[in-house]
């Protein structure tokens, strides 16, 4: 006590070196040694441990994604077309599905997972509608890896194809 009565270790908070209990299991953020706290820590402060945050940003990436999932082959899968709405073109893979074809248009295709593919021409498709009908698909980028046939959702509705 002091010359009023008081407690010399009030208002002291964590910094009081008359602590109540055991701190040999307490870690100091600064120094990253047991026994003290970092408000008691006698090591400058830029020695502090590097602290992990918990903290998450989102990245905002402005741009045409394409997302699909993959599945084994199947016989008839290079007949199927995939309605995709995030597409920006119409995408084949089997050149041999190509009615026409410009192979002198080049480029590249950005996926979502942040992966490219190259585009090696751009043609006419004929396809077989399910009423039995055939109906030329144009401006279709060929891309010799693509193991799926997609149709952008946006190209149909800009040629004013009724989408329901």
């Amino acid at each position: 006590t002091n010359q009023r009565g008081e407690n010399s270790s009030r208002g002291r908070g964590r910094g009081s070196p008359k602590s109540r209990y055991d701190k040999s299991s307490v870690k100091c953020y600064n120094c990253g040694k047991f026994g003290h706290y970092a408000s008691e820590c006698r090591a400058p402060n830029n020695n502090r441990v590097e602290e992990k945050s918990n903290y998450v940003e989102e990245i905002r990436q402005e741009g045409d994604m394409l997302l699909m999932a993959y599945k084994k082959d199947e016989p008839d899968e290079v007949q199927k077309w995939y309605l995709d709405s995030g597409a920006s073109n119409h995408m084949c893979g089997k050149r041999s599905m190509f009615v026409k074809l410009d192979e002198s248009v080049k480029g590249d295709v950005a996926l979502g997972d942040e992966s490219k593919m190259e585009v090696k021409g751009k043609g006419n498709i004929l396809i077989r509608l399910k009423n039995g009908d055939h109906q030329f698909i144009s401006n279709v980028y060929y891309i010799p890896n693509m193991k799926t046939n997609i149709l952008s959702l946006g190209q149909l509705l800009e040629k004013g194809y009724d989408i329901r």
